[in-house]
């Protein structure tokens, strides 16, 4: 475990079927620490959480459960997510104690809710500090940038994208991601990056998806199977051969022996002239 900024700590799991760290947070608080995400600790880590105190486990989204129940058996702390997401992290068989809704405050701290990828989705962000932790909103990969997870994971990828878009309008100088490297995007004297990389994840083109090799959405285009690349109409292409127009038919009713049935006749070009005993026009 070390302190990544002032007053928060963090420690990482790599994930073999991702290919990138899981992050888990303890944020010191004068009110009550809180831990955000814990992921699998070293024992180590474990003995510093028991020794530093944890006042509240807090879950950014269902699928973040991860060693919760471990680090709430070791230091007693309660267990709180979004009440949308509840019922699948219960489903884990882990034991919810609480509820969180936008706007409650821990510490300098609120809770924002950024549904999309599940309705419970939540981020934490600290004014004072323009600190912004989030779980699943935004991923740190590629190393360096954001973007997003890919769309068959998310349950509403348009309500994510409207989310990000919420979050690219605060003021964020750091920015802590539940997934790859925890660094924040501020990195030494250089200048501040986290808010200018949710600005830009929010009006980068749009292909699909946000996937290991960091493929950006547009947040103002339609679905790709409603616009063709480029945003382009297509066009015929000049020289290519086009459809002939239906031929003009005639359904001349023709009783077929006993069965009643009709057929459909399709006249030869000088048919109609010579029933009526003219000749038909020159080609």
């Amino acid at each position: 475990m070390r302190e990544i900024v002032d007053g928060i700590f963090t420690w990482s799991w790599f994930s073999e079927p991702h290919g990138y760290d899981f992050n888990g947070y303890l944020i010191r608080e004068p009110e009550g620490n809180l831990c955000v995400d814990p992921v699998e600790p070293s024992e180590q880590v474990l003995a510093r959480l028991v020794q530093r105190g944890v006042a509240r486990i807090v879950l950014t989204n269902r699928n973040h459960v991860r060693k919760a129940a471990l680090v709430r058996e070791r230091t007693g702390a309660p267990i709180a997510i979004h009440p949308a997401d509840a019922a699948y992290a219960q489903a884990q068989g882990v034991t919810i104690d609480a509820g969180l809704a936008a706007g409650d405050q821990f510490g300098s701290f609120t809770v924002l809710g950024v549904p999309g990828k599940s309705p419970g989705e939540i981020a934490l962000h600290s004014p004072r500090r323009r600190i912004l932790i989030v779980g699943d909103a935004v991923i740190g990969n590629p190393p360096g940038k954001l973007s997003l997870l890919r769309e068959k994971v998310m349950d509403d990828p348009p309500l994510l994208r409207a989310s990000v878009a919420a979050l690219a309008a605060l003021e964020v100088e750091v920015l802590l991601p539940g997934r790859r490297r925890a660094d924040p995007a501020r990195r030494g004297g250089a200048a501040p990056r986290a808010g200018g990389e949710l600005r830009r994840l929010s009006t980068v083109t749009r292909d699909g998806g946000a996937g290991r090799r960091g493929r950006r959405l547009r947040f103002d285009s339609a679905p790709p199977s409603r616009v063709p690349p480029f945003g382009r109409r297509p066009r015929r292409l000049i020289g290519a051969p086009t459809a002939p127009p239906p031929p003009r038919c005639a359904i001349r009713r023709r009783e077929q022996a006993g069965d009643g049935l009709s057929s459909l006749h399709v006249p030869r070009r000088d048919e109609g002239t010579r029933q009526n005993g003219t000749s038909p026009a020159p080609p």
